[in-house]
């Protein structure tokens, strides 16, 4: 799977789909198929799940890997909406992004589409050298958080 940036979102590349998630639209698209709304889908081998609870969230299931798209609420989840977010190996804010958010969902990497530098303070570390794209499969998830930072 590959992840690069796309005008304000994502573009997310598997073996046989694409999703292009813009942090502008309330939900992405998985090849020419525009999600519609909330609700589960499978397109194209990609499981799509997109709730509104208020949060808004879209969880992706792609190559086997988990990506959640998250709109950084503006206060701290609560254990059902963790619950609904499910397992994620990769979670992509939408915004800012901050560190409590990712001590809750527990992802294995963050891309981070917003402004990253209060995420990164909060997280204690140095701001990783920005790439083109991610390039990861499976196998290859980090065993701790890594923050990635696209271009």
């Amino acid at each position: 799977m590959e992840i690069s940036r796309v005008g304000t979102g994502v573009r997310i590349k598997g073996k046989n789909s694409q999703v292009v998630a813009d942090s502008l639209e309330a939900f992405p698209k998985v090849g020419d198929f525009a999600v519609p709304g909330p609700g589960e889908y499978e397109i194209g081998g990609v499981t799509v799940v997109t709730k509104v609870v208020p949060i808004r969230f879209c969880h992706l299931v792609i190559d086997g890997i988990n990506v959640c798209l998250l709109d950084e609420p503006e206060r701290k989840l609560t254990n059902a909406e963790v619950e609904l977010i499910g397992d994620v190996d990769i979670l992509v804010l939408k915004t800012d992004g901050t560190a409590e958010i990712i001590s809750e969902v527990s992802p294995r990497i963050v891309i981070p589409l917003g402004d990253r530098t209060k995420l990164v303070k909060e997280m204690g570390g140095e701001t990783p050298a920005p790439q083109n794209k991610l390039a990861i499969s499976k196998d290859k998830l980090p065993e701790t958080t890594n923050l990635v930072i696209l271009e």
